[in-house]
């Protein structure tokens, strides 16, 4: 790779940017693609679930599927960064399924129930990530480039329908439906882009890249439709972001002058405005659940504090005790739910992830499904100062995500929904990979 890129260069290469011209195995990626990023969705809730008997259940079978079609790409993955923690995670996983019915003696039934809930996502991520070792990275960027331009869609969609109040989707996991002053909110966490974090950091990144204004909708969009999903959380994860964009970003990329800050700090103030003006239920739902329509500063803290985060913790202190009580916090208790059928299982929800993996899989299983969060954080803050800037680009995204995840580490679904964000890093790392193998390939697309 040619270490004298200026970024305005790079920018031609930043996965998602452009359109490859490429024909090339053009159905088969399609196909793909939808796969990995529309079916578990249930094609991005436009869909009803109904068709596909157990979607969670279906998506794990594609993607055992694509694993044993593309089987001899594995050598492959191993030599990828993070790749032997991922294939550790996926036997360990296989070797807890056969143990939680061999030797736990647990229902076949019951293994695949409670397994294909949350637990299977590291199968089916290598199962695709075989596939995508079979790619050139020609093909790899046509992925990013339809995968940034369906999350713009997406987000532009959900907007529309918030702002309408119309119902457009088949699928409904969380709906409110509540009026602020002759306003009506729309809570649809089905709908939200699974992805969107990428486009957020991509467009934010592509402002002080590029001289094409349009990338600020790249963000503000993905900002926008967070803010009013009203998923508090996720709130603080794209602020703090944001600030280690800048902080980080000043250190490493001359590329962020000052005059295109303060033209994005403009912009950004604007587009707030704009947001509490045409969303005004919302907003004001948000600082609501802040707390901050109080006076009282004790209530904040309080408000942020207790409630839905005081019942995660307390879940997976619930889920510590039971697992030790039984001898278990090793491997776990098996695949297997901790409640009776028709009450509130922790294992079958999504409150926090910790408590569910903590119980079945003990802390092998959870150490195992963090490791590579914090593999790729230290490996993108070493490479932060690469001479190589397609190298430092990667390694500023996956620092600049996984600091806040880690930090929301009770409310995180990184280190289980390996097929999303994970899969991303496992991709930048593939185009790595293929780069260094064939680095004339970059060059020529210049």
């Amino acid at each position: 790779m040619n270490k004298n890129y200026t970024m305005n260069r790079l920018s031609h290469l930043i996965p998602g940017y452009r359109n490859p011209s490429l024909k090339r195995k053009f159905f088969p990626d399609l196909i793909y693609f939808l796969f990995v990023v529309a079916f578990p969705s249930s094609f991005f809730a436009f869909v009803p679930t109904d068709l596909f008997y157990d979607i969670r259940l279906v998506y794990w079978i594609i993607g055992m599927l694509y694993g044993i079609l593309y089987i001899k790409y594995l050598k492959k993955i191993g030599r990828l960064v993070g790749g032997k923690l991922l294939i550790l995670l996926v036997v360990f996983l296989i070797f807890r399924f056969l143990y939680s019915l061999i030797i736990d003696q647990i229902p076949l039934t019951e293994v695949i129930t409670i397994f294909r809930t949350n637990f299977f996502y590291p199968i089916a991520a290598l199962g695709f990530l075989l596939y995508a070792a079979s790619m050139d990275n020609e093909r790899i960027y046509r992925f990013f480039y339809w995968l940034i331009l369906v999350m713009l869609i997406l987000g532009v969609l959900y907007l529309f329908s918030n702002l309408t109040g119309k119902n457009i989707y088949a699928v409904i996991s969380k709906e409110e439906f509540a009026n602020f002053k002759g306003q009506l909110l729309l809570q649809n966490l089905s709908a939200l882009p699974r992805y969107h974090v990428i486009l957020y950091v991509f467009g934010i990144f592509t402002v002080f890249t590029s001289k094409k204004s349009k990338y600020h909708f790249y963000w503000i969009i993905p900002f926008t439709f967070t803010v009013i999903s009203i998923v508090r959380s996720q709130i603080i994860v794209y602020i703090i972001i944001m600030v280690l964009f800048f902080i980080i970003g000043n250190l490493y990329f001359k590329e962020i002058k000052l005059a295109k800050t303060i033209k994005f700090i403009v912009i950004s103030f604007l587009a707030i405005v704009l947001l509490a003006i045409v969303f005004s239920s919302h907003v004001g739902r948000v600082l609501n659940k802040f707390g901050l329509d109080q006076s009282n500063v004790a209530f904040i803290a309080s408000n942020i504090e207790g409630g839905n985060y005081d019942f995660r913790i307390r879940l997976i202190e619930e889920s510590y005790t039971r697992t030790k009580q039984n001898g278990n916090l090793l491997l776990g208790n098996g695949y297997t739910r901790e409640a009776g059928k028709g009450g509130y299982d922790f294992v079958l929800g999504g409150d926090t992830l910790i408590a569910p993996v903590l119980f079945t899989e003990g802390f092998s299983g959870l150490i195992l499904r963090v490791l590579p969060l914090f593999y790729f954080l230290f490996f993108g803050l070493k490479h932060l100062k690469s001479k190589f800037q397609l190298l430092k680009y990667f390694s500023f995204m996956m620092v600049i995500i996984l600091i806040p995840e880690i930090i929301n580490i009770v409310q995180t679904s990184l280190f289980v929904l390996y097929t999303e964000i994970l899969f991303i890093f496992y991709l930048f790392m593939m185009i790595i990979y293929n780069n260094k193998r064939n680095p004339s390939v970059e060059l020529n697309n210049l």
